[in-house]
């Protein structure tokens, strides 16, 4: 697969460079759910005068799988009779040796059978036969019930079983997530990640949380939606020259960089500061000497006044665009 998608759109001049995996982030009604859907017309080739890869959007070369954030894990787990996954199980079942399995299950049937005849010898002439189950019923009663376990859990499960189900005949395979780390920790969040990275697709992973920030940076893209305006977080965190910085050349990027110039105590902290500015409309950043800051937004208390500088520069940055 190619390792980047060109996406153009004549009608709205928009153009931009993705690669494999996807990250975009932004605050609630900052734009992500217009991106979404923007993106899952774009990939169905419901808009016109669009192009992937400088190629027209064509059905027989692009897979969808959009997944927004109505979607309902639980409904999924239950083993109904519609229920696709539970059609898998019980095909995969018959494909194993369950002669044990079987046979200890009639023994069972058996004992319940001659306490029930016991029972009914004592009141009546009746007798008591137990059906021998088919092995699909066998299964199906083996299975019926819930499947226990975290929401973390379920929501990577329903994540893979969805992907796998692909049919991957396509040229290009789409993933839209929306919410994509609602339920997750920061173990699973990477497993998650993991998992995406390992197959032929194209992510894009949508939310409005900064702690997955620690585990996107500088390993996938990673996107900011603004005012329903989407640029890269390398382009929000370039420095523009100016009195407040000495290299005019330097990312805040470079680790080296910002522990000389803002003393963090480690590069996580400026991560997930990061994270926090960009999933919030209303914060601000707050010199621990000066008292002075608004009680209707979030604070970013910093220890020194180069850090707030820059801090303040990305915000401020952010809420222009």
């Amino acid at each position: 697969m190619e390792k980047n998608l060109k996406l153009f759109d004549n009608n709205l001049r928009f153009e931009q460079n993705f690669s494999k995996i996807n990250v975009i982030y932004g605050a609630n009604e900052a734009g992500k759910t217009t991106l979404f859907n923007y993106l899952s017309n774009f990939f169905q080739g419901k808009i016109k005068n669009i192009s992937c890869n400088n190629e027209p959007i064509t059905k027989d070369k692009y897979n969808l799988l959009a997944i927004d954030s109505s979607f309902d894990v639980q409904e999924f787990l239950k083993m109904t009779s519609k229920n696709l996954y539970k059609d898998k199980i019980i095909r995969l079942l018959e494909q194993e040796d369950l002669y044990e399995i079987i046979e200890e299950q009639t023994k069972l049937n058996k004992q319940l059978e001659d306490k029930l005849n016991q029972y009914l010898n004592k009141n009546s002439l009746l007798q008591w036969k137990i059906k021998d189950q088919k092995i699909e019923e066998l299964i199906l009663s083996l299975i019926d019930g819930e499947i226990s376990s975290s929401k973390s859990e379920e929501f990577i499960f329903y994540i893979e079983q969805k992907v796998n189900n692909l049919s991957f005949n396509q040229e290009y395979n789409i993933v839209l997530i929306d919410d994509f780390d609602s339920f997750l920790d920061e173990e699973n969040t990477f497993k998650l990640l993991e998992f995406l990275d390992s197959k032929n697709i194209y992510a894009f992973l949508f939310t409005n949380k900064p702690t997955s920030l620690n585990i996107v940076f500088n390993k996938f893209s990673t996107f900011v939606v603004r005012n329903k305006n989407l640029f890269t977080l390398e382009s929000l965190l370039k420095i523009e020259p100016g009195n407040d910085v000495t290299n005019k050349e330097t990312y805040l990027t470079n680790s080296l960089y910002l522990k000389e110039i803002i003393k963090l105590q480690s590069d996580y902290s400026f991560i997930y500061t990061i994270g926090r500015i960009i999933t919030n409309k209303n914060i601000e950043v707050q010199y621990i000497n000066n008292e002075s800051c608004s009680e209707s937004s979030l604070n970013i208390k910093v220890a020194s006044i180069e850090e707030k500088q820059i801090y303040s520069k990305i915000i401020e940055k952010l809420n222009n665009c």
